[in-house]
């Protein structure tokens, strides 16, 4: 006969091991958080006067010798035609200048460059001088944009150093300027010949002479910018052309002489068209970066396994080019297109414009990992859309502090605030507390310590079922 109540004394051991049970599944197939590294430094944002400080920041940043980081906005404004910042690394914000869409241009899309002065040096994509070569005293915008100067000690004074024609000498600068003594060196996503495939260009910052270094015929749309190798020539990518027009990535060397007509442009790879798709990648369109060993990292906007982007490495001095990872579209994010940096911590960090939770994401390739075998590619961040920002499209920079600074073209406030309206953000990646290893996927491959927790809740069940079967027959001995 049993005690009264015996059955009651059960149950705890059936409660127990179904909420085990429960809580364990939970673990196992609840979505993995990625670390909260990126916190917001500004926000670009419009309270119902206008967005006078700018908006939409579409390039990257760049560090000035004061310690303050610069950049540009491709609308807002006093006129809503673009603007030049700079912020703190604390969030101190001030407008330097504000674009009319005249003889200054419009539309900056890009980073800028400063030189050791402070002088700042950037372009824009419309706009610049009245002239019958652009088309008729009053048509400006049919002008094609303009490489402009800032003098910082002077009031901010900009002055125009070359408005780009939209013949011979290009149409559309874009990818920003790269400073090499006392050069200024960029690209044209348009113009130079019949082709209107882009030039490469570089314009003198003490005479303002410029000088057309190629004109494309093998490439088309040069838009990533040009990164200086450590062997002294510049490196780039067009998103177009090549053998399989799929795009390519070139080399070609700087002259110190402006009258000197010399082209030493070089095609080092061209992106394949394997039946009838792109697994290498598809519209480099993002910056290089090149590493300590003299390997030049990239992203492509699309093709690859899944057509959502792909990473790849190219190493100079061989030749080799190696496809390194393939976008999923997932946790991962989807079509990088900002270009790339180092971090702190030696690995190279990237920007997704799409994917995450919607909204883009920030993730890392670690060269270790890449020569070992294991998977080379880690996601660190996915944007939320709120206060964090939404779409980043410009690249990192690092900083002395081992942050990583960027911009998102939108968000940037709370989504619950309805009386502000986001329209851009600033941020800041701490790469030491990102992720050194790729977490591994719920579900399917890689999924080890899920199974193993399901083992674990599966024996614990069955050991506390057992026992609460066995109480019984214990207490009937006792009775």
């Amino acid at each position: 006969m049993l005690p009264p109540n015996s059955a009651a004394r059960t149950q705890p051991y059936a409660f127990l091991a179904v909420a085990l049970l429960a809580f364990l599944v939970g673990v196992s197939f609840s979505p993995r958080s990625q670390a909260a590294t990126v916190s917001t430094v500004y926000s670009f944002t419009d309270d119902g006067n206008g967005a006078k400080n700018g908006s939409t920041p579409n390039g990257g940043l760049a560090l000035g010798p004061d310690g303050n980081l610069y950049g540009t906005t491709q609308t807002g404004g006093i006129t809503d035609v673009g603007t030049v910042f700079k912020v703190s690394p604390t969030g101190i914000l001030a407008r330097i200048y504000s674009f009319t869409g005249g003889i200054d241009g419009d539309t900056p899309n890009d980073g800028l460059v400063l030189d050791s002065a402070g002088n700042i040096y950037g372009t824009t994509q419309n706009g610049g001088v009245k002239s019958s070569v652009c088309g008729g005293a009053n048509l400006i915008t049919a002008c094609s944009g303009t490489v402009f100067k800032i003098d910082t000690n002077n009031n901010n004074n900009l002055t125009s150093l070359h408005t780009f024609s939209g013949g011979d000498d290009g149409a559309m600068p874009n990818g920003g300027l790269l400073l090499k003594d006392g050069y200024l060196y960029g690209t044209t996503q348009t113009g130079g010949s019949e082709f209107d495939s882009g030039i490469i260009f570089k314009i003198s910052i003490t005479d303002n002479t410029m000088t057309i270094l190629h004109t494309f015929t093998d490439g088309d749309t040069p838009n990533g910018g040009l990164v200086l190798g450590s062997d002294g020539k510049l490196y780039g990518t067009t998103q177009g052309g090549g053998a399989d027009g799929a795009g390519n990535l070139f080399v070609i060397s700087t002259v110190s002489d402006p009258t000197t007509s010399h082209d030493t442009f070089m095609e080092l790879y061209a992106f394949p068209n394997t039946d009838g798709g792109f697994p290498q990648g598809l519209i480099p369109n993002g910056g290089l970066v090149q590493d300590g060993n003299g390997t030049l990292y990239g992203t492509t906007q699309a093709g690859g396994q899944n057509d959502k982007g792909t990473a790849f490495k190219f190493v100079p001095s061989t030749g080799q080019f190696t496809s390194l990872y393939s976008f999923t579209g997932g946790d991962d994010g989807d079509t990088p297109n900002g270009g790339l940096a180092l971090g702190a911590d030696g690995d190279i960090y990237g920007t997704t414009q799409i994917g995450g939770s919607g909204y883009g994401t920030v993730f890392k390739i670690i060269p270790a990992n890449v020569v070992t075998g294991k998977d080379g590619l880690v996601p660190v961040h996915a944007f939320t859309g709120n206060s964090d920002g939404d779409t980043p499209n410009g690249g990192l920079v690092l900083l002395k502090d081992g942050y990583l600074y960027g911009t998102t073209q939108f968000g940037g406030v709370d989504a619950n605030n309805s009386d502000i309206i986001g329209l851009g953000a600033v941020f800041k990646l701490d790469t030491q507390a990102a992720p050194a290893s790729s977490p591994p996927p719920s579900g399917g491959g890689g999924g080890g310590g899920s199974l193993g927790l399901l083992t674990l809740a599966f024996l614990s069940v069955v050991y506390m079922l057992r026992k609460s079967q066995l109480r019984p027959a214990v207490l009937r001995r006792h009775a």
